[in-house]
């Protein structure tokens, strides 16, 4: 019982943070704000498809480059990379986490003590949520995962190298590298569940929304935000399973995300749900061409130089149907409820005829 009450007491003064940290922001409907939420959907795709574009997949570095390319986000990143050491990223990414963190708590003790007067923290709170589990979430895991990077990417520098010296081998869980794996790991199970629980309390929880339909955002920003953390996380079980099961995995997460997303149509803007609902049958789609490449090479079949690119750049090319796919999936989905709704109400008002 006494377990019950503090987690019950713990989910309160979540939900009553949350809540608290968007009192302050209603949503602008104007063409610059719906403009700014597409450009942040469309950098927050880019950077899930970069990390679904995996040599360990069977993509070749010809098709990786040109796919990585496309995200801002990295390209700044490696252009840091050029000045800073890379492992650097990691240092950044683990002081942004605690920073939210240590911020969160310190905000949800304001709040248990009712000193709710002093907004910096709150604003702080509110500004890291949007750059990091809004725009930047899969940039900062990947850069949290940077001491165990070389795991999957051959091709990666070494964090072993950067610690020991040029030759050294790839042993992130050996000693001295392990100090830094082991908050990598704490971190990263932070910053998820920081993320998840921040998207549950912001929209799925909270029964005061002046928003119409956000009360549902919540499941489906949850479940995509569960198939980004899993985008990035599976490639590590790909060497002990096979990359062909591995994203098989990732191409169900990717269709359940999207089926939710069309049962839903959280956003209220029916423009932002177009928009969302492409980027989903793109990142559907992207997942079912690493299954075919890996199935293929597993298979040995058109595994030429030539043919396999050729056969990947066509697949690339396809990404703009799978956009529109989306986009009338989303439309048709819209154009279903209303005739749900004129037919319910067609049936309501001959009721009321008959009554009368």
């Amino acid at each position: 019982m006494l377990l019950a009450h503090h987690i019950e007491v713990m989910k309160n003064t979540a939900f009553g943070l949350i809540y608290v940290m968007g009192e302050g922001s209603t949503f602008n409907s104007t063409p610059s704000a719906e403009r700014k939420l597409m450009l942040i959907m469309l950098v927050d795709y880019l950077q899930v498809q970069r990390i679904i574009c995996a040599r360990l997949y069977g993509w070749t570095k010809e098709t990786q480059d040109i796919v990585a390319n496309t995200d801002v986000v990295y390209l700044c990143t490696n252009l840091i990379s050029k000045v800073v050491p890379h492992y650097s990223l990691f240092i950044v990414a683990s002081l942004l986490v605690i920073l939210c963190l240590t911020d969160t708590f310190y905000a949800a003790h304001l709040f248990k003590k009712g000193s709710i007067d002093r907004m910096w923290p709150l604003k702080i709170l509110r500004f890291m949520v949007a750059a990091m589990v809004t725009t930047a979430f899969s940039s900062v895991i990947k850069w949290l995962l940077i001491p165990t990077n070389c795991l999957v990417d051959p091709e990666a520098r070494s964090f072993s190298v950067s610690v020991r010296g040029e030759g050294a081998p790839c042993t992130p869980f050996g000693v001295p590298e392990v100090f830094a794996t082991a908050p990598m790991i704490l971190l990263g199970m932070a910053y998820v569940t920081f993320a998840l629980v921040t998207s549950h309390f912001s929209f799925e929880c909270n029964p005061l929304c002046r928003q119409p339909g956000a009360r549902s955002t919540g499941r489906v920003e949850v479940l995509f935000a569960m198939e980004k953390v899993l985008c990035t996380v599976i490639i590590y079980i790909a060497e002990y399973v096979t990359s062909t099961a591995v994203t098989a995995v990732l191409f169900l997460g990717a269709l359940w995300v999207f089926r939710a997303h069309l049962q839903v149509l959280p956003w209220h803007n029916h423009s932002i749900n177009l928009l969302r609902g492409a980027f989903l049958s793109c990142v559907c789609w992207m997942t079912v061409s690493s299954f075919l490449i890996s199935a293929f090479e597993a298979a040995g079949v058109q595994q030429e130089t030539d043919q396999k690119q050729a056969w990947q750049w066509t697949l690339i090319g396809i990404l703009p149907v799978a956009f529109v796919v989306g986009l009338v999936a989303v439309h048709r989905r819209r154009e279903a409820i209303f005739r749900s709704l004129d037919r319910m109400r067609g049936d309501w008002e001959s009721a009321q005829a008959t009554a009368v």
